[in-house]
């Protein structure tokens, strides 16, 4: 797989989530649809605005809360496994937005740490 940026991935992933919440909503399951595309999109849209974040530790807690969302996209694409064509790919993109998401929060608390040591010395 190429590599993208996180915000190509999210951007990418939101859309197919729509898509597929589409096609969910075509076999009866509005309410999970109505739950993924509320997490799925938000993804994205958290990782959007800390990327604009006041401090490092704004930074970090957006993006602690948009793991915690990609997590509960993965638990609701477990559920409709074998209910949607493009399932894999979603699941797929989620694993690498969540370790992009992982990596930046551990070298956000990295970097903050060190301020903090430089600021103390």
């Amino acid at each position: 797989m190429e590599k993208l940026k996180l915000r190509d991935l999210a951007v990418r992933f939101s859309r197919n989530i729509l898509v597929v919440c589409h096609e969910l909503e075509q076999v009866k399951l509005q309410t999970i649809a109505r739950q993924l595309i509320r997490c799925g999109t938000a993804v994205g849209a958290l990782t959007a605005e800390a990327s604009e974040a006041e401090s490092a530790d704004d930074f970090i807690h957006k993006m602690k809360i948009a793991l915690k969302e990609a997590k509960e996209s993965m638990y609701w694409l477990d559920i409709i496994e074998g209910k949607v064509s493009s399932h894999q790919e979603l699941i797929d993109d989620l694993v690498s937005i969540q370790k992009i998401i992982t990596r930046s929060i551990q070298t956000a608390r990295h970097n903050r740490d060190l301020k903090k040591r430089d600021r103390s010395s």
